[in-house]
């Protein structure tokens, strides 16, 4: 969720960014930018959305820099966290996989809640998820080599986490405390 509001807010910077720059670019040229009823139409009150537009547009010449400062700051925010997560040792892929993918946050709590070893039952009751997608989770982070096999009792497997997967888990837990979450 918080990466779903994170591109949206991105993509709002960016597409104020772009309005402001060409309500800049259409004034420096001599084509003002007027939003609302003109010419026959001129006696016409304009609505509240047309005044909020208007005097976006008389003002774009501080709010596209502003805006494009923010949009840069976001990039170079995100870079920062690629670097550090590639530094750190761990692919894009491994990226992907607990940040930017669908289920990211269960496979973190699944990794938490391998403190001790556990079977899949076991982390299916403690995680509050069916057994399938806890057994779906669990192959996805065997295959990465972030948890593993403990020991086996007959039908039942114990999994723990690896030094990498708990290496993973410092690391996402440092990059939460930068960014103030």
């Amino acid at each position: 969720m918080r990466r779903i509001v994170g591109v949206i807010v991105l993509l709002v910077f960016l597409v104020i960014s772009i309005l402001s720059t060409a309500s800049l670019v259409l004034a420096s040229i001599g084509l003002p930018v007027h939003i609302g009823p003109t010419g026959p139409f001129s006696g016409i009150k304009p609505t509240g959305a047309q005044v909020f537009a208007q005097s976006f547009f008389d003002q774009s010449f501080i709010i596209a820099p502003a805006s494009w400062a923010a949009v840069c700051g976001m990039w170079i925010w995100r870079g920062k966290m690629r670097s550090k997560w590639n530094s750190s040792g761990f692919t894009q892929d491994a990226f992907d996989l607990l940040v930017k993918m669908r289920g990211g946050p269960t496979r973190l709590k699944l990794l938490q809640a391998l403190n001790a070893p556990k079977d899949r039952s076991q982390l299916a009751h403690e995680l509050n998820l069916d057994w399938k997608a806890i057994d779906r989770h669990v192959q996805i982070l065997q295959k990465y080599n972030f948890i593993r096999e403990d020991s086996s009792h007959g039908q039942i497997v114990l999994y723990t986490i690896t030094p990498e997967g708990d290496k993973l888990l410092h690391l996402i837990e440092e990059l939460d405390s930068q960014s103030g979450n």
